[in-house]
């Protein structure tokens, strides 16, 4: 037509011309559904196909911006850039020990020497005076310009990505989109980032801001911020009663334990009282913060025993099961979201597809809407001719060549389908088929099982005087032992299982399974490790053979999943993974951060340098007597480590008090506390309740169809000229809608291939 271009799209056999921007307007559109419903590179809100003519110059530059963003390898520039300056932040200098001189930090995070005092023999004559994990790989100067390079790199991201909403920043910055905040943020954040390297001043906490620039490129974990957030208000009526409670024991005990032993040492002010109680709602120091008055006056117990019942067994579990309400139903809402949000699109999809008004989609227009997406729109997995056909033909539910707008409807779900065509692999002509039916069968994976027994039984003998400490090496004898031989022969045992597996069942079909895939890798691995062990390299010693050999034993964990208690694990394991994701990196977020905050508190202060006085401070502390000296926030790393400690062990008294020895303030208490509610309380539950979630979705989804099987070349009444048996299943971690949702388009499906083969059989 006149009004716009045309593009051309080849078909099956002919060639259709359609009206480009009608095409890519609704392209677009459905793109925007995905981005919605998963974890996206960025939402756009300018549609560069519109109709409007002022705007063409404009529209022309977002699809060329558009065209640079969804490029592959601008995607992973543009991640490797935002993990850059999180890794920066472990292999810069810490703040504490910048000077003027510019080798200072390597001069003493890497100095050692004699320590100013031991606690036992067993302590070494040298160690590092200031510990920490030597991740140190760039001075001051190096860290800066590296920065400036992945600041200069989002700033012209930024830039980009205004271009792609047509050179507005009103649509960059368009409410509407839900990421006007996000935006601003993430903008605000890297201008302070740069102005704070124009000035070039000490920059404190400029770490944070890196990993704030991350958040808002991860939506999985502002996803989890969110959560927390909407948690605050629901638990924080509970930790008030913490509180009151708390504060009431901790006052009657100052009063009641005045003048004993048990009041100088832990119940000798308001607030020490309150410390030592809120470390016993948390049995971190159980039973010692009771035993001094508990030795003179055992009726005392009921103080302790009580608060512990009343605080830990009861308000602490009262905070889990808030959590786990929370978390269900702000995953409930989601979903709800997503689904309303979904029909929107997908509604003004077709409408901009039937502008003529004749509300159907032909076949030439859908698969015009394929290519498009499949050249634009990377973020929706590729279409190839195949899978467009048989998409085609699942939404043309009624088999009449068109898709009516309650067909279009299920568009969403059929594009989260994948599909597995049948293999017609032959095997080899010189393997009989009564080999192939041997290899096929049950009996010979239990035969393959009882050799992988045998092996682990005779591994088990081999090592059993180091195991049982009879011994604390393996003796390495020269040459090839009988050992040697009994290996090599379940090597090549397991070898020729893989090649008559892979040769009869094709590769395709063994690598199917990842059962398959993780015995042929530790197989290739044994017969990598035997070549380089016994070919003249002048390498001979056999610890990797018996690596090899360890690994292997593995394999008898496939035993496992056919029980069905075992299995359920796994598999829930499995499908929560992709998800998993999200939380962890929740989890690594709240330790940079409270990291970064202790590096800047804390940095230095564990030292064994005797030059230092504060090295004097640590003589005779608890943090000393059990050598705690790699939990310490002398760098990033080192930081991490202590706090992930605290998360696991919920309080770690020694480690809190050595601060608090060290800085001479209450201070360290209230930096370790705020952990402790949110490292330890929230942020652990929530794992608890995204686990407790995910299983209670497996075990439902264990009574669901999760995939159909049909014959591709006539899928509901529509000819593909496709061959073969196709099975179709949901694509794992892309939650546009529930499990129920996609189980029930399944069993339709198969009902409906089920009544269409009825109807070919009358």
């Amino acid at each position: 037509t006149k009004d716009y271009d045309s593009m051309s799209v080849k078909t099956t056999k002919q060639k259709y011309l359609i009206p480009s921007d009608i095409i890519g307007r609704a392209a677009f559109v459905l793109r925007d559904l995905i981005i919605n419903g998963s974890d996206s590179f960025g939402f756009v809100s300018h549609n560069p196909y519109a109709k409007d003519k002022d705007s063409d110059a404009f529209n022309k530059l977002s699809m060329i911006c558009n065209n640079i963003l969804i490029n592959g390898w601008y995607r992973v520039l543009i991640k490797i850039t935002v993990l850059t300056l999180i890794t920066l932040s472990f292999i810069e200098p810490p703040d504490w020990c910048l000077s003027e001189e510019i080798d200072s930090c390597p001069k003493k995070l890497g100095a050692t020497g004699i320590p100013l005092f031991v606690v036992s023999e067993n302590d070494p004559s040298e160690a590092d005076y200031y510990p920490n994990f030597n991740m140190m790989l760039l001075n001051d100067y190096q860290s800066r310009r590296v920065e400036w390079a992945c600041l200069a790199l989002l700033l012209v991201h930024t830039i980009l990505k205004i271009c792609q909403e047509g050179a507005s920043l009103k649509n960059y910055f368009d409410a509407k989109s839900g990421t006007k905040n996000l935006r601003i943020v993430q903008l605000a954040t890297i201008l302070i980032n740069v102005g704070s390297l124009i000035v070039g001043h000490e920059r404190h906490f400029c770490q944070i801001l890196r990993l704030v620039i991350y958040i808002t490129m991860e939506s999985g974990v502002r996803r989890e911020i969110a959560t927390i957030t909407k948690m605050v208000p629901e638990i924080s009526s509970t930790f008030f009663i913490i509180f009151v409670i708390t504060l009431f024991y901790a006052w009657f005990g100052v009063l009641m334990f005045e003048g004993t032993e048990e009041g100088l040492l832990s119940f000798s002010t308001l607030s020490e009282a309150m410390w030592s109680l809120y470390l016993l709602a948390l049995c971190a120091n159980y039973p010692d913060v009771m035993m001094p008055i508990l030795n003179e006056n055992r009726a005392t117990i009921v103080f302790f025993v009580s608060f512990v019942i009343i605080v830990f067994y009861f308000l602490m579990n009262v905070v889990l099961s808030q959590i786990v309400n929370v978390y269900n139903d702000e995953a409930d809402k989601s979903n709800e979201i997503l689904v309303e949000t979904n029909k929107m699109w997908l509604k003004r999809a077709f409408h901009i597809l039937n502008e003529d008004g004749d509300n159907v989609v032909d076949k030439e227009t859908c698969m015009a809407l394929f290519t498009v997406l499949n050249e634009k729109c990377p973020e929706v997995s590729h279409v190839d001719p195949t899978r467009a056909k048989l998409l085609f033909s699942l939404l043309d539910a009624d088999g009449s060549n068109g898709i009516s707008e309650n067909e279009f409807m299920d568009f969403g779900l059929v594009m989260m389908l994948e599909f597995e065509v049948a293999d017609d692999h032959e095997p080899p002509s010189f393997i009989s088929q009564k080999i192939c039916k041997i290899v096929r069968s049950e009996a010979f994976d239990n035969a393959i099982d009882y050799i992988l027994i045998l092996n682990a039984m005779l591994v088990a003998y081999q090592t059993y005087p180091l195991l049982s400490g009879l011994t604390d090496h393996l003796d390495e004898k020269n040459g090839i032992t009988v050992w040697d031989v009994v290996d090599m022969i379940f090597t090549t045992i397991f070898v020729i299982e893989a090649c008559l597996k892979i040769m009869i069942m094709g590769w395709k079909s063994y690598s199917g399974t990842t059962s398959n895939l993780f015995d042929f890798a530790i197989t290739l691995f044994a017969v990598l490790t035997s070549v380089y062990v016994y070919s003249p390299n002048g390498y001979d010693s056999t610890k990797l053979i018996r690596y090899s050999i360890m690994a292997r034993v593995f394999r008898l964990s496939r035993l496992l999943g056919s029980m069905q208690s075992f299995n359920l694990i796994y598999s829930t394991m499995m499908s929560i993974l992709p998800a998993a994701k999200r939380v962890f990196l929740m989890l690594f977020c709240v330790l940079y951060i409270f990291s970064a905050i202790g590096v800047y508190f804390f940095g230095g202060m564990i030292t064994r340098d005797p030059d230092n006085p504060m090295s004097e401070k640590l003589r005779g502390t608890g943090f000393a007597e059990s050598a705690y000296w790699s939990n310490n926030f002398n760098d990033m790393m080192s930081g991490i480590n202590t706090l992930f400690a605290f998360a696991i062990l919920g309080f770690i008294p020694a480690l809190s008090d050595v601060f608090v020895t060290t800085t001479g303030t209450k201070f360290p208490r209230l930096f370790f506390l705020v952990f402790n509610i949110v490292g330890n309380i929230i942020v652990n539950n929530v794992v608890v309740a995204f686990v407790i979630d995910s299983f209670l979705n497996k075990l439902e989804d264990n009574d669901r169809k999760t995939s159909t099987s049909f014959d591709a070349a006539t899928v509901t009444g529509t000819k593909t000229s496709i061959s073969g048996q196709v099975e179709a299943r949901f694509k794992r971690g892309m939650q546009f809608f529930s499990s129920k949702q996609k189980s029930a388009y399944l069993r339709q499906l198969s009902k409906a291939k089920s009544e269409e083969k009825d109807g070919v059989l009358s």
